[in-house]
């Protein structure tokens, strides 16, 4: 986002068709609030995530749009970024079953 609101070309690590489901922060603290104060989430397990999944390069292009900026997007191979042998999870999305 501060790439965008910049002005400066946003940076997307490799082909940028990695896709995630990102949680926002205040639906996670709304939820963990809710859980500790309800006696039936004693000792159970509960995942707190989105469903929406997005590629990386499509995410990148909203926050250009919804930014109203002129920035362009930068491709950085993994091996750049992060140095020799690294791998990345081509889709990390919770389960909510």
């Amino acid at each position: 986002m501060r790439q965008a609101l910049d002005g400066a070309p946003l940076t997307v690590r490799a082909d940028g068709r990695q896709t995630r489901a990102f949680t926002d922060v205040s639906d996670a603290v709304a939820a963990t609030i809710a859980l500790s104060q309800s006696m039936a989430a004693l000792g159970e397990i509960f995942n707190v995530a989105a469903s929406e999944e997005i590629m990386i390069i499509e995410l990148a292009r909203r926050i250009i749009r919804l930014a109203a900026s002129g920035s362009s997007i930068t491709h950085v191979p993994y091996e750049k970024a992060y140095g020799p042998g690294f791998e990345d999870v081509r889709r990390r999305v919770i389960s909510l079953r």
